[in-house]
């Protein structure tokens, strides 16, 4: 996997995509979406409090 899959992987999770369907958005299993985001947890979290205060309205 690339680190720009990878990269966007964690973009749609910040988004708040569901694991199930990023997997299938990416060709990969549920459990290996679920790595990345708890590696990646803080990440993932701080970019849904960057979107969320630029989009309050779309989450």
């Amino acid at each position: 996997m690339t680190d720009e899959t990878r990269e966007e992987i964690v973009k749609a999770l910040a988004y708040g995509l569901e694991p199930a369907a990023v997997a299938a958005c990416n060709g990969m299993t549920v459990d290996e979406v679920n790595d990345i985001a708890s590696g990646q947890a803080r990440r993932v979290a701080a970019l849904h409090a960057a979107l969320k205060e630029v989009y309050p309205d779309a989450f």
